[in-house]
């Protein structure tokens, strides 16, 4: 079953990080942080394709009634970051227009009408 491969790739390599981490191997910030990115990712993918088969709640609490580690909470603070990570990101892009071409998306989009 395509979840239960992807879980078991989510474990294995989580393992592999927590192992690494306990046996002393010193990781550049970088590195270890794409290592997370990573992990973050494989949950992410996995909730989406829950939710789409209708299976996120059900798997919510299931997980949460066996494990210690509240998937939910996490995946709520993972959306808080997408979402601020993408403002952040139209932000920065709003900057670069100009006053004509702020007014065009507004236009674009019905802001302000």
């Amino acid at each position: 079953m395509p979840c239960e491969s992807m879980q078991s790739s989510a474990t294995t390599y989580y393992n592999e990080i927590a192992s690494e981490i306990r046996s002393g191997i010193s990781f550049e910030r970088e590195e270890y942080q794409k290592k997370i990115n990573g992990l973050k990712a494989a949950l992410c993918a996995l909730v989406n394709e829950l939710k789409k088969l209708e299976k996120y709640d059900e798997f919510i609490k299931t997980a949460s009634e066996n494990s210690d580690f509240h998937l939910s909470s996490f995946i709520e603070e993972h959306t808080k970051e997408d979402e601020q990570r993408i403002i952040d990101s139209f932000n920065d892009y709003l900057s670069t227009l100009s006053k004509h071409e702020k007014s065009m998306l507004k236009q674009i989009f019905k802001i302000g009408e």
